[in-house]
């Protein structure tokens, strides 16, 4: 837990100085009356690696609806876990997407006579969570279409065959349209120890889920850039 609270007190002061130029935009976005805005804004900043915590808590002082403040502590979630993994899990290992999936056999959905995989939900803090959707229909991997009677086995061990930080690309169906999205593997060393399952279920690991939690209440609050870095070592660890 020392460890934990320590990165996330780098995260945060390192937030604290800067701004983020366009966020009146996206909060203006993230209060549209189309939802299609609203969800594509939530998606940008998903997908923006640089925002830190400190500007979504300023972010979420701002807005005014109850469902943009849903949408940025959704942001401030996928966000804080991602930097806690990137600190604390090595750059090396196997790769990871961080999503759960289900197979469509070939010939078993309209329009597709090949081995596809839908997306059934994607992991906050893994690269899944920024680019897929619930729904999509991923058809291939690197532009390689999947050979009939693929197994979930066999698409895990695609993924584990590509080492932590490689590049891949997949081929999607999503809502019918044709959609190719490239990014970085986490590592599955990682998607383990912060969301091991037990039984049927998927769940944040105790450590990362409490220091998440204490992050959250603090966006809440309004308190993020009050808090003290010295008073955030000494408590670490109880």
């Amino acid at each position: 837990m020392r460890q934990i609270r320590v990165y996330m007190m780098t995260i945060l002061l390192a937030g604290l100085t800067g701004g983020w130029s366009a966020s009146a935009d996206v909060l203006d976005e993230l209060g549209d009356a189309d939802y299609h805005r609203r969800d594509e804004a939530t998606r940008r900043l998903l997908a923006d690696s640089t925002l830190t915590l400190a500007e979504v808590g300023r972010m979420y002082a701002r807005a005014r609806t109850p469902e943009q403040r849903h949408r940025l502590l959704s942001v401030a979630e996928h966000h804080a876990i991602r930097q806690m993994r990137e600190r604390i899990f090595p750059p090396m290992g196997q790769g990871s997407i961080g999503l759960s999936h289900a197979m469509a056999p070939a010939n078993t959905l309209p329009g597709i006579d090949a081995t596809a995989i839908r997306v059934v939900m994607t992991i906050p803090g893994f690269p899944g969570h920024e680019l897929l959707r619930p729904g999509d229909l991923i058809t291939a991997f690197d532009d390689e279409p999947f050979p009939i009677g693929m197994t979930q086995t066999d698409f895990k061990a695609l993924i584990k065959n590509r080492r932590k930080g490689g590049r891949i690309a997949l081929s999607l169906l999503r809502d019918g349209r044709p959609v190719r999205v490239e990014m970085s593997l986490a590592g599955s060393n990682a998607l383990e120890a912060m969301y091991p399952i037990n039984g049927d279920t998927l769940m944040l690991d105790r450590p990362f889920r409490d220091e998440w939690r204490r992050l959250r209440d603090a966006i809440i609050q309004g308190d993020l850039p009050q808090l003290d870095p010295r008073e955030g070592e000494g408590n670490a660890g109880n």
